[in-house]
């Protein structure tokens, strides 16, 4: 998106972090509006899975559920936001100083 953004290709684009802070910082966009700030509380990302995956890898489904309804919850608490930032960002997209705003 970014790329696009940066060529030419697009005017725009609603993409998640760490898309839309890439944009800023590359100085090829800015961010309009969050969607947290048309929909607060809003489902935002989604998990999905085919009935053939879940029936051929029912122990593997669970484990990824499991994982994605945990780390949900430790995300919904602002506390965690910090290190959540610090451990799936590389180091250029992380934001300068100390603060972490959540862009989704």
């Amino acid at each position: 998106m970014v790329a696009n953004l940066r060529a030419g290709n697009i005017d725009g684009f609603l993409g998640p972090d760490p898309f839309n802070q890439r944009a800023v910082y590359d100085e090829v966009g800015f961010i309009h509006i969050l969607s947290k700030d048309l929909w607060d509380g809003h489902p935002c990302c989604a998990f999905g899975v085919s009935d053939q995956f879940i029936k051929e890898n029912p122990n593997t489904f669970a484990a990824l559920y499991r994982a994605v309804l945990t780390s949900a919850a430790m995300a919904r608490e602002a506390r965690n936001r910090p290190l959540i930032a610090e451990v799936i960002s590389p180091p250029n997209y992380q934001p300068a100083g100390d603060g972490v705003e959540a862009g989704c």
